[in-house]
């Protein structure tokens, strides 16, 4: 979490890190999953992070080995054996980002152990997508500190907010409220 641009608790001691929920995405063969990582400081509240994580097999590893999507090596036992691979930040692989967008756009409900997360589209949105979807291509920005945005062609923006906290973000509620609004 040290080295994570968008982690908030840098300046402070952890004493405590969990991961307390794992939600696969898509449920029906995952790609990946969406980690809920518990942070507990010795002095201060808790906090909770998303962390989207992805395995790649060692035949995929090489090319992200020394970027910032790498987490850890990890070998997965398969049956009788065991593969080598790379955990990564799943919001570093396009087609992890590309099911997100496809997620939203069709209002998708992921089951985890403790609750749900669902995805969920305006109107003004699904419109949109229906006319580009095909031609988008994803691009993870790099320069942003606290959230990680995928820009999809010239049209879309998708933000991934690190830290989780209770109640609508305000980020988010502003956007909303203004598309809906029709501003332009």
């Amino acid at each position: 979490l040290q080295g994570r641009r968008w982690f908030g608790g840098k300046a402070r001691i952890m004493q405590l890190v969990e991961i307390t929920e794992v939600i696969p995405i898509p449920q029906e063969d995952p790609l990946a999953v969406l980690a809920l990582i518990r942070v507990e400081y010795t002095e201060g509240e808790p906090e909770t992070y998303l962390l989207p994580l992805r395995y790649l097999p060692a035949d995929r590893m090489t090319p992200l080995l020394d970027s910032p999507a790498a987490l850890a090596r990890v070998r997965v036992k398969m049956k009788d054996s065991e593969q080598e691979g790379l955990l990564i930040d799943a919001m570093w692989d396009r087609e992890f980002q590309k099911l997100l967008l496809d997620s939203i756009s069709r209002n998708r409900r992921f089951n985890g152990p403790a609750g749900d997360l669902i995805t969920q589209a305006i109107k003004t949105f699904r419109r949109q997508i229906q006319k580009e979807a095909s031609t988008l291509e994803p691009t993870l920005l790099k320069g942003e500190q606290s959230n990680s945005s995928v820009l999809f062609g010239h049209q879309f923006i998708l933000k991934l907010y690190r830290r989780a906290e209770v109640g609508i973000n305000p980020d988010f509620e502003i956007g909303r409220f203004s598309t809906e609004k029709g501003f332009p």
